[in-house]
Order: C-alpha cells, then structure tokens, then sequence
C-alpha cells in the first residue's frame, strides 16, 4: 500500500501561520513606537496667570495703562477696574479713559482666549506617524488638536483602504503648523 501524501494546503498553511506572527511582531512594534512618541511629543499649553504683561506685545490701549504700573499681572490688568485704579493711583478715571481701560481688557482676553495654532507634534513625528500603517488618522488629529472633522475624514479613508487616508493626511499636511 502506499502511502497518503498530505496535500499542498497543509504546507502554505504552516507558511502563513509564520508571516502572520511576523506581521504581529510588527504590529505591536509599531504600536509600542507610536505610543513612545505620542506621550513624548504632546505638550499641555496653558495660560499662566501670574506672568507679567509684556509691553512689546500689547496694544496702545494696554500699554497707556501699563505706564502707571508696570509691575501688573494679567489677572490683575484684567480685573480692574475704574475703582481699583482710583483706589491704586489716587486718579480718578474719566469716561473715556474707562472705556479705553475696557477696550484694552476686551482686546487681552481675546488675544489669551485665541488657541494657539501649534500643535503639540513635530513634523517629523507627523510623517513617522503617517508611515506606520494604521497611524495616519492619529496623526491628523495631533496635529489638528482633534478639532474639526478631518481625523474622522481621514480615519474613514483608512478604513476604506490604506491610501486614501495616506494621501488625505499628505494633503491636510500644509493646513498645519508644526513646533
């Protein structure tokens, strides 16, 4: 008798099976480098409230009041009020000077309120990111600091296939400053 061969199937599934635990070395590889960066390249932003005003950056509304005292905080300049300034000066404000005081109060906050357009990824970690496969969508919302829709644009073109979200992320690249 002779004997049974076992068929070609079995021999292509043993290959498979080694390509996919290399694919999964390489999956988690990638994920422990991206991780890596991530946590090393994003940085909190905020607003300190006890730094003093600087004078080179201010509009000539802020910088009449500054004069007076210079030492001022931003908390402080931006709590102020005519009454303060009486009470600090010994002037009294007129209705004018009170309305530049608000003006220039008004014209702070906003300038402190604006988010600042940097976000917390280099450009050499947002195309690290855009070639680790699987990666690109999270490199977009980094650098878009998960505002708007193009994360979730680019996360659907993911998944649609990898190009796509490749491409889209390519694109979207020069909407960006990077630090």
């Amino acid at each position: 008798m002779k004997q049974k061969r076992k068929p070609k199937i079995f021999k292509r599934v043993g290959e498979n099976t080694k390509k996919i635990k290399i694919m999964k070395k390489i999956l988690i590889f990638s994920l422990v480098v991206a991780s890596v960066i991530l946590m090393s390249a994003t940085t909190p932003k905020a607003v300190d409230e006890a730094k003093t005003i600087n004078s080179s950056t201010l509009s000539e509304e802020v910088k009449l009041f500054m004069k007076e005292n210079p030492n001022f905080t931003i908390k402080d300049f931006l709590t102020l009020t005519p009454k303060k300034y009486k009470e600090l000066t010994g002037k009294k404000l007129g209705f004018k000077k009170a309305m530049m005081l608000k003006v220039a109060q008004k014209k702070l906050k906003k300038s402190i309120a604006k988010p600042d357009k940097t976000n917390g990824i280099s450009k050499g970690v947002y195309i690290l990111l855009l070639l680790i496969p699987g990666f690109t969508w999270l490199s977009v919302g980094l650098a878009s600091n998960w505002e708007g829709n193009d994360w979730w644009v680019n996360l659907l073109l993911w998944l649609l296939c990898w190009l796509p979200g490749f491409i889209h992320a390519l694109v979207k690249m020069k909407n960006y400053q990077f630090n």
